[in-house]
């Protein structure tokens, strides 16, 4: 019998990489894999190639206000619910793989629920405490009470629960307080998408960033950390340069501040295809991940932090809770949050100190083995098949 699943995440495929990499462990393993999402900056809405079947929306994420996002996610849900009951209907799928945010998206399935199929509903985020980040004000107000009712309820509705990593499982498992199995499946590097990458050698000691450049992440904090090492160290600034890479919201108001403290050592550098943007991590010398603390970001867990140890370059980041719990203060060089004074200091400790700072990166990547993508992977798909034979 043809094995099939459908995904189903409001976002753009291939560039989700959790989802990626999710279907290439499918393919792996011989699955036929249907999606949907949002269309984005793809050009097709349909697309067949090989055993991937893509359906894709025509929406985009404006990553603007809560209420526009919200209205995204309702015309996607109309939509998708659609696609779903006419891929069940048609292909006779029996495996669906509802990803969050939103965590009602599942009920796009309940088509398929009611014709026995299996629903698998993926906590990416916790939706309550994104909502706590962007209104700090919402904390105790009628819109988080929906916000627990509908993560409830969605819960519930799931026949199967991913979450992204363990002290997610055990907030969700304390608010919803229902009894049912909950897979851990943390993202992570998947060898088979990375080139071969060989460290050079450079001049210059270059700090990267590469990804979204959202206010939330704090950016802006580098370009204040790189203005006091000017002035306290200006036999080592000129040594320094800030490559970005990317794109998004907060991406204007990084260069602005660069300019007006007139820090001309940034460059960047655009968005870049994935391996592309990996073959240019070879001349990294430093990554600096500086979002500040909050209830939303204490629960990162960061592809890129993963990328960077994977690939064995520094990391400087913020005290997250997350990251400490997975890479204590041996491996990742950790500043306190929004503390522009420390993170200068921290970057000068890694110029100066190479030796002692390889002894983190070979400690964070050892460290890594424990939760790699072959390991997650694996859980994965043990999970998927336990599904199809019941």
């Amino acid at each position: 019998m043809e094995k099939k699943l459908c995904h189903v995440f409001f976002d753009e495929f291939p560039k989700d990489s959790r989802i990626r990499r999710y279907t290439n462990t499918l393919l792996a393993h011989e699955f036929k894999v249907f999606i949907v999402c949002i269309k984005g900056d793809s050009k097709k809405i349909l697309e067949h190639n090989g055993n991937i079947n893509i359906y894709r929306v025509p929406l985009r994420k404006k990553r603007s206000s809560f209420a526009r996002r919200l209205w995204e996610y309702f015309l996607f849900e109309v939509f998708s619910f659609f696609i779903v009951s006419y891929l069940c209907l048609r292909y006779r799928i029996r495996l669906f793989h509802v990803h969050t945010l939103p965590d009602f998206l599942v009920f796009t399935c309940w088509i398929p629920k009611i014709l026995g199929s299996k629903i698998i509903l993926d906590f990416h985020e916790l939706f309550p405490e994104f909502m706590c980040q962007h209104k700090p004000s919402a904390q105790n107000s009628f819109i988080m009470k929906i916000l627990y009712f509908q993560e409830k309820v969605s819960f519930r509705f799931a026949d199967e629960v991913i979450v992204f990593h363990d002290l997610a499982r055990g907030i969700l498992e304390n608010r919803v307080k229902i009894k049912k199995n909950i897979t851990v499946v943390m993202n992570g590097v998947d060898p088979s998408e990375l080139p071969v990458i060989r460290r050079e050698k450079t001049d210059k000691f270059n700090i990267v960033y590469n990804g979204t450049i959202n206010f939330n992440l704090n950016l802006s904090l580098i370009i204040k950390a790189l203005e006091i090492i000017k002035r306290k160290y200006p036999e080592i600034y000129p040594k320094i340069e800030f490559h970005l890479y990317g794109d998004g919201p907060d991406l204007e108001n990084i260069l602005n501040l660069a300019n007006k403290l007139a820090i001309h050592n940034v460059r960047y550098q655009g968005r870049l295809r994935f391996k592309e943007m990996m073959e240019r991590l070879s001349t990294a010398s430093v990554c600096i991940l500086p979002p500040k603390k909050d209830i939303y970001s204490d629960l990162y867990y960061s592809l890129k932090l993963t990328e960077m140890i994977y690939l064995k370059i520094p990391v400087i980041a913020t005290k997250l809770k997350t990251y400490l719990y997975y890479f204590p203060e041996d491996c990742v060089i950790y500043f306190d949050s929004d503390d522009a004074d420390q993170l200068a200091e921290k970057i000068v400790f890694v110029y100066r100190y190479p030796l002692e700072v390889r002894k983190f990166t070979e400690n964070a990547f050892n460290r890594y083995q424990a939760y790699n993508w072959e390991i997650m992977s694996a859980r994965y798909i043990k999970l998927i098949n336990s599904l199809i034979c019941q």
